[in-house]
C-alpha cells in the first residue's frame, strides 16, 4: 500500500489504529478531507485485494 500511494497508509493506520476523525487526519498529513476519504477508500480496496491475494 504505502509503494501506490504513502498517504493511503498514512490515513488508514491514523483512522483504524489511533482514532483519528478524518478532519483530524486531513489536518496532520496537511490535505483536504475529501482526499483523506479517497485514501482510505483506496486503502480498503487494496487490504481486500490483499486478502484475497493471501487466502
Amino acid at each position: 500500500m504505502d509503494k501506490k500511494n504513502p498517504k493511503f497508509a498514512k490515513a488508514i493506520v491514523l483512522k483504524e489504529f489511533f482514532g483519528f476523525s478524518v478532519p483530524e487526519i486531513a489536518k496532520k498529513l496537511d490535505d483536504s478531507e475529501r482526499n483523506i476519504y479517497y485514501y482510505l477508500i483506496e486503502a480498503k480496496k487494496i487490504g481486500k485485494q490483499y486478502r484475497k491475494e493471501t487466502t
